[in-house]
């Protein structure tokens, strides 16, 4: 089975806190937040992490699965800092409809996959 694969700058999936609890502010991540999720994707590699279809389990557990992996090491990522996740669960479409593009991915970055001459988002994947 071949895939396409598609790469997105991460956008959007954060909101930063502003001086009113009602305002809401979207926000690209920053490359030190990009940087503690790609650390985070390497535990779980090191950790041998298996594969779970619709697993979101914490780290300790070890079972997970693509967009799962992708959500804990952002939200790990986000801890003591200003921002949040705008969501407690995303997809892998989900998170590519609040993308955008890059040709120069970096650390951290997400990569969209999907089935060859389909542009539907099924995979995810953390550069």
């Amino acid at each position: 089975m071949k895939r396409t694969l598609f790469l997105f700058l991460i956008s959007l999936l954060f909101v930063g806190c502003s001086s009113s609890a009602n305002d809401t502010v979207y926000v690209k991540a920053t490359a030190e937040i990009k940087q503690r999720a790609a650390g985070y994707a390497r535990l779980y590699k090191e950790a041998e992490t298996e594969y779970s279809w619709g697993g979101q389990d914490p780290l300790r557990t070890i079972k997970i699965d693509c967009s799962g992996l992708v959500y804990r090491c952002y939200q790990y990522a986000v801890e003591n800092t200003i921002y949040q996740m705008i969501e407690p669960d995303m997809s892998a479409a989900y998170m590519a409809e609040h993308c955008y593009p890059t040709d120069k991915p970096e650390e951290g970055d997400l990569i969209f996959m999907g089935e060859e001459n389909s542009d539907k988002v099924t995979h995810i994947a953390v550069s």
